[in-house]
């Protein structure tokens, strides 16, 4: 018996030999995900953070650096965004994201608030990983650990999040976002996912459209998940700020 039992590769106690191929070890596993995580993530902060200086200022960014210096200066506040390129102007919401960043960080020159965007930027990256080691099962992390390192380190996300440009101040309101979807069987939960979406679809209709996506893959798949009162008075709340916008 003990003939066969070496020969299959296992001992009188069923347990492995050096002729069977070790266990994955788990442990070593995680501490090499966790590695490589961290130093993505860490490399995200510096792709945003080094060289400010090297930004673009085309009419759109000159546009929103010209009314936060207006604001600065005393001035009145604009009632409307730029001029979108299909005719009629942007909601305010596009370039007051910009003032109000502006009057976090004082700029003197377009580099200064660029440089709040890519801080506001990193903030979004350090919140979706806050949110994820919150919220998230500890078992079902790592592929939402593993998206937050791909966003850290994408290129295109890297030169997006570092320009003055209303979509560039999106990370934020998609992680408050997401985070309120997640929660959204609370009342503050469905208020926030709804609030966020139509807030931030003023700066910018992609925050609009992920937002509904989000709302009918919900509605199709759980949609007694969402508190109807928080839903509806979260995007009333966030369509406030629209209405000069829409009587113009």
């Amino acid at each position: 018996m003990a003939e066969v039992a070496l020969a299959s590769g296992t001992g009188a106690s069923g347990t492995e030999t050096d002729g069977a191929p070790a266990a994955p070890d788990r442990g070593s596993a995680a501490r090499l995900t966790t590695i490589v995580v961290a130093a993505a993530l860490a490399a995200g902060v510096v792709f945003r953070l080094f060289y400010p200086g090297v930004i673009e200022y085309h009419s759109d960014e000159q546009f929103s650096f010209y009314h936060l210096m207006t604001v600065l200066h005393g001035g009145p506040w604009p009632a409307l965004g730029m001029t979108m390129s299909i005719g009629g102007p942007n909601p305010g919401m596009s370039v007051w994201i910009f003032i109000l960043l502006g009057l976090v960080n004082r700029p003197d020159t377009p580099v200064g608030l660029a440089e709040g965007v890519q801080v506001l930027n990193v903030i979004a990256l350090a919140g979706f990983v806050a949110f994820v080691l919150r919220a998230v099962p500890r078992r079902q992390r790592e592929p939402w650990l593993w998206g937050a390192a791909l966003w850290a380190v994408n290129p295109i996300a890297i030169v997006y999040e570092r320009k003055i440009w209303p979509p560039s101040t999106l990370p934020v309101f998609m992680v408050a976002m997401l985070a309120g979807w997640w929660y959204r069987r609370s009342w503050l939960g469905s208020f926030v996912f709804a609030f966020v979406t139509v807030l931030g679809g003023q700066i910018h209709p992609t925050c609009a459209f992920l937002g509904l996506s989000l709302t009918a893959w919900t509605f199709i798949d759980d949609r007694r998940s969402f508190r109807y009162g928080g839903l509806v008075l979260g995007a009333v709340g966030g369509f406030l700020p629209a209405l000069n916008w829409v009587l113009t």
